[in-house]
């Protein structure tokens, strides 16, 4: 398996892992009060499964065509909070539309940043020093 099939698997064990916790065991309740007004009664996992793979391969990819040296977990991680970025601007263009709660949001927001911030620090350390993606 090359390196980036391994950062992807590796990267999407990481997410779905410690997402399950924050949001399944350890803000279970509280996120079951803030989205009760925009919340399916049962969610349908796939399609969120299919998005945490698509992003963390996109990230998988994404990595080493921008390494330009450094150390690879320092390098990882601010890659990760600059994805983060990103989907913290999608949430606020989501929370600008849609009536979701502002302490839901808030939390999804940090609680994701640091999260990707992880997965990207996981990604460096696949990588190592960099190179092109293999395994594509």
């Amino acid at each position: 398996m090359g390196k980036l099939w391994t950062a992807t698997v590796a990267g999407v064990l990481v997410f779905v892992v410690t997402s399950f916790v924050f949001y399944g065991l350890l803000m279970v309740d509280q996120f079951a009060v803030w989205e009760a007004a925009v919340a399916r009664p049962e969610p349908i996992l796939w399609p969120g499964l299919l998005g945490m793979v698509l992003l963390i391969f996109t990230m998988s990819y994404m990595y080493p065509l921008g390494y330009t040296g450094g150390d690879p977990l320092a390098e990882g991680a601010r890659f990760g909070l600059m994805v983060g970025a990103i989907l913290t601007a999608v949430i606020l263009i989501h929370y600008s539309v849609y009536q979701l709660e502002l302490g839901g949001i808030i939390a999804d927001i940090v609680f994701n940043v640091a999260l990707l911030a992880v997965v990207g620090a996981v990604i460096g350390k696949i990588y190592g020093d960099g190179g092109a993606p293999s395994g594509a």
